[in-house]
């Protein structure tokens, strides 16, 4: 990741410290060996950086999905509040005429349930897909992030739904 190359880590340092010269002899020096001042800096700096980034909660990739999908919880019932990101992809694997899927999303905050629902996918023709790339939501602890979809559909429609979650902040 480019932003964590921009702080260079201090290889001109050697990482960890000597012995300092009060100790001679057999006197061990309780902090040698141990990472020096320089390294644990950049160590630091690099940790406080990664848990910035958003980490993925979980995924589902589902494919061949012939029916409706009731509301399906993506968590495993142990998120904290916060702030999370979902999305989703579903595309069209098999088309069939006058056939749709519509994607729905719910979730908890304070107490309300919100809900995001998708355009409905033409799925005429194994070219078409829809997608919502990244949707922030803030969430209640414990409680459920659930996707869905509902089908119209006569029977020859295959379609596949990737749904992903991800912690911004907790």
């Amino acid at each position: 990741m480019a932003v964590l190359n921009s702080v260079p880590p201090p290889t001109e340092d050697p990482i960890s410290k000597p012995r300092r010269a009060e100790y001679k002899g057999d006197a061990r020096d309780p902090q040698e060996g141990f990472v020096n001042d320089r390294w644990e800096e950049f160590f630091n700096y690099q940790t406080d950086l990664t848990e910035k980034f958003p980490a993925r909660v979980n995924n589902v990739a589902l494919t061949a999905q012939l029916i409706s999908i009731g509301a399906t919880d993506i968590t495993d019932g142990t998120l904290t509040a916060g702030q999370y990101r979902i999305s989703f992809y579903v595309r069209v694997t098999t088309a069939e005429a006058l056939a749709t899927v519509v994607v729905t999303l719910d979730w908890q905050e304070g107490g309300v349930t919100r809900t995001h629902t998708s355009a409905s996918l033409d799925c005429s023709s194994t070219g078409n897909y829809i997608s919502q790339p990244s949707l922030p939501i803030n969430v209640t602890a414990l409680t459920p992030v659930r996707y869905a979809t509902t089908v119209t559909a006569l029977g020859a429609l295959r379609y596949a739904l990737d749904v992903n979650l991800e912690e911004v902040k907790a």
